[in-house]
């Protein structure tokens, strides 16, 4: 509703009224926001100004750096979990981290830099089915990391993976349809990756 903010985790904490009808975009301009833990509500996008000129850094390395929401996505933005202020090695444990909805509506990233995180996307079904978008993304080459996405549907709700266009299910024949090999799935169904 047209405020400024110094800080993406105020300005999202202070949206208290997102839904269907009142969605949120939160524009961020370029330059280096070292931020909190950032949780996204359902209907709300944090979109950067250019790709390669806002960054968002991570100022926790105990919590994923973004908690994404329904209907929510995150554009434009470089994200980061090397921090000069943590000690050597020391990395969040995800930059993106979605836990599905109650309703299964997705969450979607487009135009994202990753930089190092021990998992870059992390995923499970544990609030409810976990759809998860992700178009024209980059992962920066000196970025640290173990996993790109891990992706675990626990007993009852799926988890779906959509990158560019390709759809990535677990499947009960033990390998995941289209495993790359940065994918972590583990599933209910098929047991943890090999």
């Amino acid at each position: 509703k047209g405020c400024d903010f110094t800080s993406v985790a105020t300005a999202a904490a202070f949206i208290t009224d997102s839904s269907s009808i009142y969605r949120y975009t939160i524009l961020v301009s370029p330059g280096i926001f070292i931020e909190p833990q950032i949780v996204l509500k359902p209907y709300m996008a944090i979109r950067g100004a250019i790709q390669t000129q806002t960054i968002i850094m991570a100022m926790n390395p105990a919590l994923p750096l973004i908690v994404g929401s329904p209907y929510g996505a995150v554009e434009n933005i470089t994200l980061v979990g090397e921090n000069p202020m943590f000690p050597p090695s020391v990395y969040p444990p995800s930059l993106i981290y979605f836990p599905g909805s109650v309703t299964g509506n997705h969450f979607r990233i487009n135009n994202v830099i990753f930089g190092s995180a021990n998992t870059l996307v992390d995923l499970d079904s544990s609030i409810g089915p976990c759809i998860f978008i992700l178009f024209d993304c980059l992962i920066n080459m000196q970025a640290i990391f173990q996993r790109f996405i891990r992706a675990r549907d626990f007993p009852g709700p799926p988890v779906a993976v959509v990158v560019d266009g390709i759809t990535y299910l677990p499947q009960t024949s033990g390998t995941p349809a289209g495993f790359i090999s940065f994918f972590d799935f583990q599933s209910s169904v098929m047991g943890p990756s090999p």
